[in-house]
């Protein structure tokens, strides 16, 4: 796994892809509030996470959701310096996705 990059992540029985980067030794990303993809974690014990756009290996984890705004802005600012984030702006609807693997 690299330090940045796209993440596939099956949830629910349904796959998105996101970009991550990792932060203290965590895997995160980041993903509006008000997404099915959220109800599906909250709903999901423990999702399938498979890293980079090729990859078949698919990983257990787990999903922890925060919604603190210190949190949000500086994984925002670290991951749009590092260009490697979909979102452009902040907003208030952004959260952070802290990815377990098992």
């Amino acid at each position: 796994m690299d330090k940045k990059g796209i993440f596939k992540i099956l949830a629910n029985g349904k796959e998105r892809i996101m970009h991550y980067t990792t932060e203290d030794e965590k895997i995160r990303a980041l993903s509006l509030n008000d997404t099915d993809l959220i109800h599906d974690i909250e709903d999901d014990e423990t999702v399938m996470v498979t890293f980079g756009m090729k990859g078949t290996e698919q990983v257990p984890a787990t999903i922890t959701i925060d919604k603190n705004i210190d949190s949000v802005k500086s994984l925002f600012n670290k991951m749009l310096e590092e260009k490697n984030t979909y979102f452009k702006e902040l907003n208030d609807n952004l959260i952070v996705l802290e990815i377990n693997l098992k």
